[in-house]
């Protein structure tokens, strides 16, 4: 390639001259270029297969802080996904970084492996094109449903409040559509980091999440979930959760999840009503705070089905979850403390039984 893209393909420099130690370029259109902004070279395959030291060492330091998650960027496939977890404890996450054509041709591989996607919009746009980046956004949200898995959408979502303190309509419409599409969290990246109006940015957010999730939730029939049983009993009882609660107008699901993985589900099925997800661990709650439609409580486990019960009816009431007469589904696995997965479910009817 003649050309070099920084800050996200934003700016365009044309290669006049070559030399040992240097490159003499020529600015195709006005920019003023701040630090640490991403260089991209059309065409200009990078081995990116392998964690280097300095992965290893950043690994090494979100573990000492107990960091809840650990973002990779540039994959290409599942392997750097394999030997991160092998630097990793259970109750860390791997976010995988959609941002090149072969994590677009591995995304299924790459989903599997990792326990979330971020579609990360800025480098994959200069990759593929933007002009190809709204049907890989709804592929990727799209898979990722298939397979129980969270995704985020990222980049450029709100851009123009770096420098205004109103979106453009525009950007409301980005944010609404990654939202109807599915996402579990759309990300704000330089309206906060580096912008004028970063309060204001993550309140216009906020605002369009809330209407857009309003009408899904008037509207649900048009926004079923996608996710494939294939055989695995965890997402059987997941969808009977579903169905329950669709069914009878259950206002609260309370899950309690060790691992997480069964939160993760129940987020996944999309259902109408509240998620309230307990474990033991805060190191999970924290991480299931990044899914879909829950809260997450760091409480003991229960040891028995009265302490299940005590802990569930508790919460029940101390955040009016439902009203005298109103249905919680509560779900466990069982024996306590010894299930590798979720196998119980119980509608309770508050003051009934």
């Amino acid at each position: 390639s003649n050309k070099i893209l920084i800050d996200d393909g934003k700016f365009v420099f044309k290669i006049k001259k070559l030399s040992k130690n240097s490159i003499q370029t020529t600015c195709q259109n006005d920019c003023i270029i701040k630090n640490f902004k991403s260089i991209h070279i059309p065409g200009l395959e990078v081995d990116f297969d392998d964690l280097t030291t300095k992965d290893k060492r950043d690994i090494s330091v979100a573990k000492k802080l107990g960091c809840n998650w650990i973002a990779l960027s540039y994959v290409k496939n599942s392997k750097i996904i394999k030997e991160t977890r092998k630097l990793i404890s259970k109750d860390i996450g791997i976010i995988a970084k959609v941002e090149n054509k072969s994590a677009i041709k591995n995304i299924k591989d790459i989903i599997q492996t990792s326990d979330a996607i971020m579609v990360a919009r800025g480098d994959l746009a200069v990759e593929i094109g933007a002009n190809e980046v709204p049907h890989v956004q709804l592929d990727i949200v799209k898979k990722c449903s298939e397979f129980g898995k969270p995704v985020i959408i990222a980049t450029q979502m709100l851009e123009s409040m770096i420098e205004n303190n109103k979106p453009t309509r525009a950007e409301i419409n980005d944010v609404g559509t990654a939202v109807f599409q599915g996402a579990d969290v759309v990300m704000l990246s330089a309206e906060t980091a580096v912008g004028k109006y970063p309060l204001q940015a993550v309140q216009a957010m906020k605002k369009t999440i809330v209407s857009t999730e309003k009408y899904k939730k008037e509207n649900i029939a048009a926004f079923k979930s996608n996710i494939k049983i294939n055989n695995e009993p965890v997402k059987a009882i997941a969808l009977a959760i579903k169905d329950i609660a669709y069914n009878i107008k259950v206002e609260a699901i309370i899950g309690f999840s060790v691992t997480g993985n069964t939160a993760k589900l129940i987020s996944a099925i999309r259902p109408s009503a509240k998620i309230i997800t307990i474990s033991p661990h805060i190191n999970i709650s924290r991480q299931l705070s990044l899914l879909w439609g829950i809260t997450s409580i760091t409480n003991s486990d229960a040891k028995n089905w009265t302490q299940m019960m005590e802990i569930s009816k508790k919460i029940i009431k101390s955040r009016k979850l439902t009203k005298i007469g109103g249905y919680a589904i509560i779900t466990a696995g069982l024996p306590f403390g010894k299930s590798k997965m979720t196998n119980m479910i119980r509608l309770y009817q508050l003051g009934k039984n």
